[in-house]
Order: structure tokens, then C-alpha cells, then sequence
């Protein structure tokens, strides 16, 4: 797939050459989520901070972690292989940013992640390696055995309490504490210093044979990707981390930089990360992964699956915390074309191809018109045998519109009634009400002719509707009846003028087979803002 315009501008050679220069690309290994090479001293680490109650060597020999995001929680599973010179007891702690609810993970979840990456047929890129108050000190928010994990979660408000409450967690599991502990202490200051109160402590007994211990989930509030990294400069030396993330998004895409010029991912890819491809997620493939995870991604969001790595020492300035409000909507694939290396084509789903040209046309609704020369052999064949257009795909502008028509407040002085409909809050059902009107007096032909040709058939909103309207419009889903929203929605497909300065929707609301309502609204666009102006068409029952 072609990314971005090809045009031979220096900026943008610029940008390939350097994007061609930081990242190769090659088959993925055989998989570890998170594994460590072999550190100083026969140490292992990877994000969390490790340390045993007693003097002696202490391995990590892999942490296994899995990140889901919504763009407001994020589930966060951890697995540490862990081996020791003799058995101690083992007390790890993780920073997080808010308080986490803390469960075990019972299903097989490393061996469904290596089954799935296979299936999706992940492919990864490889670049260049890296040489106060009236508080308690400590609140103790959970403490509770799960599985061979004791758990703790805290909230510290007092840092200089920290070393105390540790030596005293030691003494009350009958262990004695025969380390120093400022490295650690250090460590924790960091955290608190950058407003991470709340750790996770988890205690297990080490002995000589490494074994995997059963994962732990973690879910807290977090509007950003946030994986801990600075609690592996505890350990040194160097190491790979491999994250794979589940986001309503795909994480990086060549367009992020040589269009966008993102200045984070220069930065990502300098210090020894790269991302693989990435591939569609649907929500029963969630479900089978992690039970938990069922219906944990809002209405809207497309998910995808890519892993993010690095290679290099363990001198991290700052945790991974990323901003994934913009993510592009769609599958990255590596092909043969592609700016940053070449290996074997990879193929896109239909659901993938359809995706893509969804949101270019989002971003652009005469994209297919304007930019086919972009799309490669496999899209132009696609297209060629689906017929599909940028019409084709509800906009998110016409979500807008219907937003505008429930949202509606008219004035004493506005000549506009939508009596029967109802405001604020509305469930709309999921295939839209083709209605056509061919002749309307007062209506601009090009307004008319692009309403009824998009409402030619039924469309699924469920396929189109965009993030950040389940608060005041949702697509039904099923059969079950919102008590907040009775009686069933109909809404038509929207038509714009060629300015999109005026838009044309038919709405319904059906009460019982025996009372409702139906209008056929136009509205103007002012200053930003969809508002009705006149009703064409009435319908009363």
C-alpha cells in the first residue's frame, strides 16, 4: 500500500531516506511479549523493579505484558519468569498513575497472543539498537492473595515512609531484610516526584528452577499509553522489551512520519524502538483472549494489534506515556513498496481495505476521485470488483447532522417543530431509513441528487459510527430496548450540497405501529455548527 503522496519534494525524500535509514524490516522471531537479555552479575530485567530480601543473584528471565487501551482505561497484564541462586522472597513493585484494580489472569493468554500474532501474520520492523497533610504515610488500598501472588496495592503520601513500610511488610511475612535498600528508594522518589502514588507490591517465593508466573491484569484510569520503564534502570545493564498493544488504532503508521513529521516517533525509533505491521481485531477475538476485556472498547473504535520493541540498555529518561487520540484507523501493513524495507507483500483483509479507504475518505470525501493513483494494484482491484465510493461510507459530518437534529433546542423565534422526536439522548437504530425525494421545492438539485443517491439502500451505522458520541447518540445493537431512549430512531442517510454549507436528512421516531413521527429536515451550516432551518416534509401519525 502506498502511503502519503509520492510527490518528489526534498521534505519528503528527506523523510523516507531517514525512515529508510532507521528501520529494516524482518520475520518476527519466535515470540516472547517481553524478555530480557543476559545482564551483569546473571541479572534480568524488564519494567518493574525486582529486588529479594536477601543478598544473591535474582534473574527476570522474561516479563510478558499485553496492553489494552480505550483512550481512557488501560489493562495492563504482567508475567515474570523468575529464577534465583537459592529461594527467597521476591518483592516486586510497579508505579502506576492511578489506583488499579488488580486480578488474575486464569486463561492461557501468552499462548492465545502467540496463536493470534501468527494468525494475523505480524510482521515486525527492525532498526537500530541503542549503545502531607492529615494523610497515613501509607494507605493500604488491597491486600489479598491471588494465585502464588500476594498482592498490595498502596497509595504512598509520605516518601520518606516508603523504607519502613517495606521493612515492616518483610517482618510481618516473618522475613528478614538483610539488603540496602536506596536504589530502590531512589527509584520510588522518582515516581512520586512525577505524581505516581499508587504502586502495586507483589510478593513471591524464587527458587533455582525458572518458572512462569501465572499473569497478572491490571486495570486503572488513563487517558494515556503508560507502561513503566525507569524501574528497570534499577538493574542496568541491557535488555528487549516487547509490548504488544491493543488499541482502537494502530500505533504507528508510515504516514505518522514522512506526512504527519511526528516528532515523537523520530525520537522512539533514535533511542531503539520499532513497531511491527499491524492487523483488525474483532470483539470476539477480545473476549477469547481475556474475558475481562469483553466490551471494554467503546462504540466506534476499530481495534488493532501491533507490537512495539527495543533493544538496547536500561538507561530509560522517562516511562513510555503516549498521547493515542490520533491513531490512524486502519491496518499498516509492510509491503514491497513500503518506504521503510522490503520483505514479502502482506495482504489485506477486506475489512482492513475498507477501513482505510473509510477514513481517507473521512479525511478527504473526494479522496477515490482525487487520489486513486495512491491506492496500490490490491485496493484498485478491490475497488474494481466492489464498486465502492467515498459515498459509500457514512461520513462522520453526517453523524454531526444527526447530532444537530436531537440536540436541537429551537427558539420562540425559530420557525422549525420537530414534535415527536425525542432531544438530548438518543439510541438510533442501526440500518438507516432509505426514504427518496425526488422532487422538493426549495431545494438546490445537487443538494437533492446527492441525498437520494446515497439513499439508494440500507446502511449498518454500526459499521460508520465515529468515537465520542456514546454520551449523546449510540447505534442499537441487538434487540434490547434502552429504557433512556424508548420507542425506535430512524435516520436516513445525510445529503450535502458540493460547499457542504447545506445538509438534507430524513428522521423518524416510532412510537408504537399506531403513533410516530417523520420529518424531512434541511439544515445550514454556521460558524462550524449544523442547525435546522426549515421542515420540507411532515409526517403525523
Amino acid at each position: 500500500m502506498k502511503s502519503g503522496n509520492e510527490g518528489l519534494n526534498g521534505k519528503k525524500n528527506r523523510a523516507s531516506n531517514f525512515a529508510r535509514s532507521l528501520i529494516l524490516t524482518s520475520l518476527i522471531p519466535s515470540l516472547l511479549i517481553i524478555s530480557a537479555l543476559a545482564l551483569p552479575g546473571g541479572m534480568k530485567a524488564g519494567d518493574k523493579c525486582a529486588f529479594s530480601a536477601r543478598p544473591g543473584q535474582l534473574a527476570q528471565d522474561s516479563q510478558k505484558a499485553i496492553i489494552f487501551h480505550n483512550r481512557q482505561e488501560e489493562i495492563l497484564v504482567l508475567a515474570t519468569e523468575l529464577r534465583a541462586d537459592k529461594e527467597t522472597q521476591v518483592l516486586e513493585f510497579i508505579p502506576f498513575p492511578a489506583e488499579p484494580q488488580v486480578f488474575l489472569v486464569k486463561e492461557p493468554i501468552l499462548e492465545k497472543v502467540r496463536e493470534l500474532l501468527k494468525k494475523k501474520d505480524i510482521k515486525e520492523l527492525e532498526g537500530p539498537t541503542k549503545g502531607g497533610g492529615g494523610l497515613a504515610p501509607v494507605e493500604i488500598k488491597l491486600s489479598q492473595k491471588m494465585g502464588p501472588h500476594d498482592v498490595t496495592v498502596v497509595k504512598i503520601n509520605q516518601p520518606g515512609e516508603f523504607e519502613n513500610w517495606v521493612r515492616e511488610f518483610f517482618r510481618q511475612k516473618k522475613i528478614q531484610l538483610e539488603i540496602r535498600l536506596e536504589g530502590v528508594l531512589a527509584n520510588a522518589r522518582d515516581y512520586l516526584d512525577r505524581g505516581f502514588n499508587y504502586f502495586v507490591f507483589d510478593s513471591a517465593t524464587v527458587g533455582r528452577e525458572t518458572r512462569l508466573v501465572e499473569p497478572l491484569a491490571y486495570r486503572f484510569k488513563s487517558a494515556e499509553l503508560y507502561y513503566p520503564l525507569k524501574t528497570s534502570n534499577l538493574v542496568g545493564g541491557s535488555g528487549r522489551v516487547e509490548l504488544v498493544l491493543i488499541l482502537p488504532g494502530t500505533f504507528f503508521a508510515e504516514e505518522l512520519i514522512l506526512q504527519k513529521q511526528d516528532q515523537r516517533y523520530f525520537e522512539l525509533f533514535r533511542s531503539g524502538w520499532r513497531a511491527s505491521s499491524s492487523s483488525k481485531m474483532y470483539p470476539a477475538e477480545l473476549g477469547e483472549l481475556l474475558p475481562e476485556a469483553a466490551g471494554f472498547f467503546k462504540q466506534g473504535q476499530k481495534i488493532y494489534l501491533q507490537l512495539l520493541k527495543y533493544d538496547g540498555p536500561y538507561d530509560f529518561k522517562d516511562d513510555l506515556r503516549w498521547d493515542i487520540s490520533g491513531l490512524p484507523r486502519y491496518a499498516y501493513k509492510i509491503s514491497i513498496s513500503s518506504f521503510l524495507g522490503e520483505i514479502r507483500e502482506q495482504k489485506m483483509t477486506e475489512d482492513e481495505i475498507k477501513d482505510y479507504l473509510q477514513a481517507r475518505c473521512a479525511e478527504n470525501p473526494n479522496f477515490l476521485k482525487e487520489s486513486r493513483v495512491l491506492l496500490d494494484d490490491e485496493m484498485l482491484g478491490y475497488l474494481l470488483t466492489s464498486r465502492l465510493t467515498c459515498e459509500d461510507f457514512v461520513h462522520p459530518e453526517e453523524f454531526e447532522v444527526y447530532k444537530a437534529i436531537y440536540n436541537f433546542n429551537p427558539s420562540g423565534l425559530s420557525p422549525v417543530r420537530l414534535d415527536g422526536l425525542p432531544t438530548g439522548f438518543v439510541v438510533l437504530e442501526d440500518k438507516t431509513a432509505n426514504r427518496k425525494f425526488e422532487k422538493i421545492k426549495g431545494v438546490e438539485k445537487a443538494l437533492l441528487d446527492d441525498y437520494d443517491g446515497k439513499n439508494k439502500k440500507e446502511y449498518r451505522l454500526s459499521d460508520f459510527v465515529p468515537e465520542g458520541l456514546e454520551d449523546c447518540i449510540q447505534v442499537r445493537q441487538g434487540e434490547r430496548e434502552n429504557l433512556l431512549s424508548p420507542g425506535k430512531n430512524y435516520v436516513s442517510r445525510v445529503g450535502f450540497n458540493p460547499g457542504r454549507t447545506a445538509a438534507l436528512v430524513f428522521v423518524s421516531h416510532v412510537a408504537s405501529p399506531e403513533m410516530g413521527a417523520g420529518y424531512l429536515v434541511l439544515l445550514e451550516k454556521h460558524q462550524g455548527a449544523w442547525t435546522p432551518v426549515k421542515v420540507l416534509s411532515a409526517e403525523i401519525y
